[in-house]
């Protein structure tokens, strides 16, 4: 007969488990939940409905409710209040390489959504990005290449850790390489532009991305070479027209269930070395001279892009009013200079082995568990096996409103209102078009025009 102390000790145990299933569940559904609803909300324009879901994401992810926010609120034309969110992301960037030791040791016995999220390799980046972009919404150029400043340490980061899996962004070289050449800094632009294009033609089949119209002639004109016939510079009295298309919206995380078999004959002690004997199993097949005594479940999240992103965007002015030259349309150069897909899936990519390992990991110390509470109660035992097995889940939270890519348009304009029209086609052959009614094209200066096609 056990004891009234044996029987509340057991009876703490399963209220303990019951709450971590709980909690785990609720991190992971939270967030998934709330993505979608952004998503829908975003699509059809409704920035209320879409901050609202935002507002909504679990206290884990304080960092992730600022990206989401920051991004909702620069589409809806609030760009102080974008700011302000995005300044929040940046601090929490920082503080968060410093980890809460007890969050760490809570995430390796039972998931990794209890852990605070701290952002992917690439997303620091864009929170920079979007900040360029407020100040020049804003029309606070020089407050832009205070934040490009602030992008280059960012990048510069980005070069100096090999264990990101990212080795450049080049279309963000190119962009403030752009802000500084409008704010006079010459030589700053200079730099960002070369670095721009030495990245491009390094990554540009890596990233499947290409250099933006005119950089090249950019960078000649800038280090004072005016000798080639292929760079004419524009008429005395032109502006000059860049277009930032950002298409789609970045590859989501879904998670992936995985089992690997635990054999008779294995011997092991420490969880961490045994993962990588079962990492090296994971999509072999099962060895059958040895017998199976238990099949290892273990989740991890994987990347799934749209199956048909804008591939193609076609940008044309027409200048406004009545008289000669009006209504004529200019077709503007056109290039995709970053693909937030790529990046993103090369960050998880070099992560790969590492979350499979921290996966096996964590299956391994609840399977040990549940053999331990097994010895002293068979039925305890069952139950802390399936609180190991409810609270496998894989951690897909990620900036889920970023653009998937980001085309850039450019032409030389007379002086004067335009109108632009905007069709993206997808690679299903299905276009979408945006109308830019009353841009002002002024004669020597660049004139920056943003839209966001879903």
């Amino acid at each position: 007969m056990r004891s009234c102390g044996e029987s509340r000790r057991r009876a703490r145990l399963a209220a303990v488990a019951a709450v971590m299933v709980l909690g785990a569940l609720a991190a992971c559904s939270n967030y998934t939940e709330h993505a979608v609803r952004i998503r829908a909300a975003l699509a059809r324009g409704d920035w209320d409905a879409a901050l609202e879901a935002a507002d909504a994401i679990g206290d884990g992810s304080p960092l992730l409710r600022a990206l989401e926010r920051g991004t909702i609120l620069h589409e809806a034309g609030r760009w102080e209040r974008s700011d302000a969110e995005f300044d929040v992301a940046d601090s929490l960037f920082d503080a968060l390489y410093t980890r809460s030791v007890r969050r760490e040791l809570a995430a390796l016995a039972v998931s990794e959504t209890i852990r605070e999220y701290a952002g992917a390799p690439h997303e620091p980046l864009f929170v920079q990005f979007y900040q360029v972009l407020n100040r020049l919404r804003r029309g606070d150029v020089e407050g832009a290449g205070v934040e490009c400043r602030q992008l280059a340490g960012w990048l510069q980061r980005l070069r100096d850790d090999p264990d990101d899996g990212i080795d450049d962004a080049p279309f963000l070289h190119y962009l403030c390489g752009v802000v500084f050449d409008r704010v006079g800094e010459r030589e700053d632009a200079l730099v960002s532009l070369r670095v721009a294009a030495a990245a491009y033609g390094r990554l540009g089949d890596v990233l499947h991305v290409e250099a933006p119209p005119r950089l090249a002639c950019d960078t000649l004109r800038l280090s004072g070479d005016r000798g080639d016939a292929a760079c004419p510079p524009p008429g005395p009295d032109a502006g000059t027209v860049l277009v930032l298309v950002e298409a789609g919206t970045v590859a989501r995380l879904v998670e992936v269930g995985a089992t690997v078999p635990i054999y008779r004959d294995d011997e092991w002690d420490e969880p961490e070395a045994f993962a990588g004997v079962l990492a090296a199993r994971h999509g072999h097949e099962v060895d059958a001279h040895r017998r199976v005594v238990h099949w290892l479940r273990f989740a991890f999240p994987t990347p799934v892009a749209d199956p048909a992103p804008v591939v193609r965007v076609d940008v044309r002015a027409r200048r406004a009013g009545v008289g000669p030259g009006r209504g004529r349309a200019v077709r503007l150069e056109t290039a995709l200079a970053s693909n937030v897909d790529a990046l993103a899936i090369a960050a998880w990519r070099h992560r790969l082995p590492s979350l499979v390992a921290r996966a096996i990991v964590r299956a391994l110390v609840k399977y040990a568990a549940g053999r331990k509470a097994a010895g002293h109660d068979r039925a305890l035992g069952r139950f802390v096996d399936l609180v190991g097995v409810v609270t496998e889940r894989a951690d897909t939270r990620a900036w889920s409103s970023l653009p998937s890519r980001i085309f850039v348009a450019r032409a030389s304009l007379p002086p004067g209102e335009w109108s632009l029209g905007v069709r993206a086609a997808d690679a299903d052959g299905r276009s979408r078009r945006v109308g830019i009614p009353g841009v002002r094209v002024r004669a020597g200066r660049l004139t920056v025009v943003e839209v966001r096609v879903r």
